[in-house]
């Protein structure tokens, strides 16, 4: 027998329109589609809806819709399914704000409705291999698969049966969850979904290996597309056809899938999104992401504070908790996919921004004021006047569960309050513990992202290891003498002709030209990665899709280059590459090596101008074999994905991956500080991109690439993975920094 059943994705996040269209024109909407599902109560219905803005919109707008939900509910015509706090990709969280989702969504839905189906409905279809294991901590019975997430992995190796039967999602260890896949995915209402039905039936009535089988044929859609009166049509084509209503959890009871007996299907990490359908004018790695990586960091400062303030007994933490919750709040919403995805609006690209800015304000003040709170209980605040003098102490704390080792180069930005005087700080000298330490500026400004300051920042090298949660006392000193004797160490560059140069410590080699990576060596692992034909590893380019302005990286003859010897410290040596290509380019890349350190550090300062719609590239990546594997972190698992031969591929990562092929691999990790980094497309030729920034189309100026661009990565050639792993976490937050007057 055929059964049959609906399922809409409800959603007034609406990439498309402004809250206020998305109120006049899905309100009325709802309640006509609810109207035809009281018409005909043989049909059955689910519903899938965020907890932050769509049901709370019904249940103020359309409180009868919610009360009709719930007498479908009780006659078990109709459901509604778990789903994410705010329609945000699963992909693109952390554990803690998966964790914080999850419950949020299923508390509010069982407080607003008489059941809840145990399933998990994952927004866009954004899936990863350890999803199973996490949904079954949470105790869910089963998910529901998009269509062409199933297809991408699954594609001519399935039976109908196994098709339009309940099967099992492998997790990656292992872990199996029951799954059903939709039928038919029409999101819009255009289809000739009637054919689709009879010949669809067709089919299935044509296999003998389906007589005598039950199936069941979900149809999803997106519920703001649907047309009332095309539905009404739909719901009598399935009764013509002889299809039954069904709520796909009764289905399941029926026709459990059991481990040996229906083939597990394993997803690597996807969405609705490929390279091609990745139509997202709002990249995630752009500033959106960026911003979001400052608040994560924020909210764990937060946190740490918090508990050391209960263990003070500091009195009134009840308010800073509730503080620190809305921050998190704001976070996810920040991330809803119609604000990072689709073809968003630019009201609804702002409205993101608003959402982050909320969050980095509350989880700014909640860290600040918590830190002050504990700093004048123990005494460690001074009562001072900071103007009136020439050393001023800063904390430094490490909140990262991997503790800093003394090679580790620590960038520290002035704090703004230290930005009014930075006519002083000409030759600035620091002590960390008491302990002289070598320090350089690095004349490059950042953040250059909204939510912070645009300030100089210093780099010196601990010495020492610092440990997470622990507080060391950096004491900074104005136009310090140069009167400390450090040891020298090993880094060191040689220039040659043509723009190039060669940086070297006693671990690594790096050969740079003209603003590119040419070949980076570990001399202690003897490991090389370097490209056929004198082809960069690391290069940069843009492909402009407006007019016919490319930029082709280091092999672009139009491209004016400009070297510049950075001035080296103790323990570093740096070159920086300045590339002009008129009239819409300056791009500023920076080499560095430290001592102790295993990789080469790049900035990247790219100033893009004029209105221009395609994909600028900081880091297109030929690591001079063909990977096999990416390694990278998923929703807090470190996870190793296969990539497929000769084919495109487009992993989701969370600012690192390891790349690996033969018994070579290659480390490239971002400071997410700077700039956040969430895709990683690979190409069939081996080559692939990190840091993709993607404007278009353009008619939207919010989308296009002009503007200032900054970004900043390790790159490593390793054969310790595990070591490369802790580099590439270290290196995403780096430690917090706290200031006291």
């Amino acid at each position: 027998m055929i059964y049959t059943h609906f399922h809409f994705h409800s959603n007034f996040w609406y990439a498309e329109y402004t809250h206020a269209q998305t109120i006049h024109q899905f309100v009325r909407l709802y309640r006509k589609i609810m109207d035809i599902f009281n018409q005909n109560p043989h049909a059955t219905v689910g519903w899938d809806m965020d907890v932050s803005l769509t049901l709370p919109s019904l249940q103020r707008f359309l409180p009868a819709f919610v009360d009709d939900m719930n007498r479908g509910i009780d006659a078990r015509r109709q459901e509604v399914v778990i789903g994410t706090y705010s329609n945000s990709l699963t992909t693109q969280m952390s554990r803690p704000e998966f964790d914080l989702g999850f419950d949020l969504s299923k508390k509010t839905l069982m407080s607003t409705f008489g059941r809840v189906a145990n399933c998990y409905f994952p927004q866009d279809g954004a899936w990863s291999p350890n999803l199973p294991r996490l949904l079954k901590e949470k105790g869910v019975d089963y998910t529901m698969t998009h269509q062409n997430v199933f297809n991408r992995f699954c594609r001519g190796q399935y039976t109908q049966k196994e098709r339009f039967q309940p099967f099992l999602s492998e997790g990656h260890d292992g872990t199996t969850i029951p799954s059903m896949v939709f039928a038919f995915e029409g999101i819009i209402s255009s289809s000739d979904h009637f054919s689709n039905f009879t010949k669809l039936k067709e089919r299935l009535a044509s296999d003998p290996a389906l007589k005598n089988e039950d199936l069941l044929l979900i149809n999803f859609f997106d519920t703001e597309r649907v047309n009332p009166s095309k539905l009404q049509e739909w719901i009598a084509a399935q009764d013509k056809l002889g299809f039954t209503f069904m709520l796909p959890g009764e289905f399941l009871k029926q026709h459990p899938p059991r481990k040996g007996g229906t083939r597990a299907r394993y997803f690597e990490d996807t969405d609705w999104h490929t390279p091609i359908e990745f139509h997202n004018e709002v990249p995630p790695d752009q500033a959106l992401y960026s911003e979001l990586e400052r608040v994560r960091k924020l909210i764990a400062e937060g946190e740490f504070w918090l508990g050391k303030a209960r263990a003070a007994g500091i009195p009134g933490l009840d308010y800073y908790e509730t503080e620190l919750l809305s921050a998190k709040k704001y976070a996810l919403d920040c991330t809803s996919s119609d604000k990072s995805h689709w073809f968003s609006c630019e009201y609804k690209v702002k409205v993101g921004q608003q959402m982050v800015m909320n969050a980095h304000e509350k989880a700014d003040w909640v860290a600040g004021a918590l830190a002050e709170l504990v700093a004048t209980k123990d005494g460690s605040k001074a009562p001072v006047s900071f103007y009136a003098y020439p050393e001023h102490d800063i904390k430094l704390l490490d909140l990262e569960p991997i503790a800093i080792p003394p090679s580790f180069p620590v960038h520290v930005a002035y704090p703004f309050i230290l930005q009014a005087n930075f006519h002083l700080f000409q030759d600035p000298g620091l002590f960390l513990d008491g302990k002289d330490v070598p320090v350089f500026h690095s004349d490059l400004p950042i953040p250059s992202e909204p939510g912070a300051n645009y300030m100089p920042e210093f780099v010196f090298q601990p010495g020492i290891e610092i440990k997470p949660g622990t507080q060391h006392a950096l004491k900074f000193v104005k136009n310090k003498p140069k009167t400390a004797k450090f040891a020298q160490g090993s880094a060191e560059i040689s220039t040659g002709d043509g723009g190039t140069a060669t940086l070297r410590t006693d671990g690594i080699e790096v050969i740079v030209k003209r603003g590119a990576l040419q070949r980076i060596a570990d001399r202690k692992g003897n490991v090389t990665i370097e490209a056929d034909g004198g082809i960069p590893v690391v290069d940069s380019c843009l492909k402009n899709t407006t007019s016919g302005f490319t930029f082709k990286g280091a092999g672009d003859g139009d491209a004016k280059v400009e070297v510049d010897a950075e001035e080296a410290s103790p323990f570093h040596a740096g070159i920086l590459f300045t590339t002009t290509k008129e009239p819409n380019l300056v791009e500023s890349t920076r080499f560095r090596v430290y001592d102790g350190f295993p990789a080469v550090e790049i900035d990247k300062l790219c100033v893009i101008q004029g209105r221009i719609a395609g994909d600028y590239v900081p880091f297109h990546v030929n690591p001079g074999f063909i990977p096999e594997m990416v390694e990278r972190e998923l929703l807090g698992t470190d996870l190793v994905r296969k990539l497929p031969k000769g084919e495109d591929a487009f992993p989701r990562i969370n600012e690192w991956a390891i790349v690996s092929g033969g018994e070579k691999s290659l480390l490239i990790a971002a400071d997410s500080q700077i700039r956040s980094v969430k895709f990683m497309p690979f190409k069939k030729d081996g080559t692939f991109d990190f840091g993709l920034m993607r404007g278009y189309p353009p008619y939207l100026p919010v989308n296009l690439l002009g503007g200032i661009h900054q970004y900043r990565v390790i790159v490593m050639p390793c054969k310790d993975q595990a070591a490369a792993r802790q580099l590439a976490k270290l290196y995403r937050y780096g430690p917090a920094t706290n200031w006291w007057l």
